[in-house]
């Protein structure tokens, strides 16, 4: 039996019969040993952390990203529930690295991902980087009109935030959104399409002058 102390310390406590019947307890101190369990816990949970997190913004890393996005267009399939994919690029972003350095631009790079974290906030959503100054959001049993209300909340907080760019023609960094929806009604819904057809409405909304949204449904 193991016994937690009041200031932090660790016993076990083990009972053994001798022949003649009578009773031998053994109480060990096996604190360093559980502290040496409780480090190799913390590293290990920190290991699956790093497996699948960005090291720059905190969010879920490609790897975590390709793996949710398969799990969620299965699930879609089978339930007939709508998802939505949201497809995230940072506008003139290699002007503002040239501008202002690379060490701005990872600043920048944190500062959209909170304001992706601020307008998807369920439990079930997913905010992930999905490369260089691109990121992604994956919305379970969400119709393409909420996920359009979203990425308009996070378009405009991205450009209240002022971040100033002078390579920009908005004169602040703004970013470009565009959104897939797979609706009940559509079937089967293979990841590539969805992500195929989130970067056609990202492409428009480039195309478009940019700091928008289009949205688009999938096939």
């Amino acid at each position: 039996m193991k016994i937690p102390l009041f200031n932090d310390r660790w016993l076990s406590v083990r009972t053994r019969l001798a022949q003649d019947g009578s009773s031998l307890v053994v109480i060990s101190d096996i604190t360093a040993m559980k502290q040496s369990e409780q480090s190799l816990k913390e590293l290990a949970d920190h290991m699956r952390g790093l497996a699948v997190t960005d090291g720059l913004t905190g969010l879920a890393n490609r790897r975590c990203f390709d793996e949710s996005l398969e799990a969620e267009c299965r699930k879609a399939s089978n339930t007939r529930a709508p998802l939505t994919l949201l497809l995230v690029d940072v506008d003139r972003f290699k002007a503002f690295n040239d501008h202002y350095g690379h060490q701005a631009g990872d600043q920048c790079l944190v500062e959209v991902g909170a304001c992706l974290r601020n307008a998807a906030r369920r439990a079930g959503d997913v905010v992930a980087r999905y490369g260089g100054e691109e990121f992604a959001v994956i919305l379970p049993n969400t119709t393409s009109e909420a996920a359009l209300a979203l990425a308009e909340a996070f378009r405009i907080e991205l450009e209240l935030r002022s971040i100033p760019h002078i390579a920009s023609e908005f004169g602040v960094v703004t970013a470009s959104v565009g959104i897939a929806t797979f609706e009940p009604d559509a079937g089967h819904l293979p990841p590539g399409s969805l992500v195929k057809q989130a970067d056609t409405s990202l492409y428009a909304a480039k195309a478009e002058g940019r700091n928008r949204v289009v949205a688009r449904r999938a096939a």
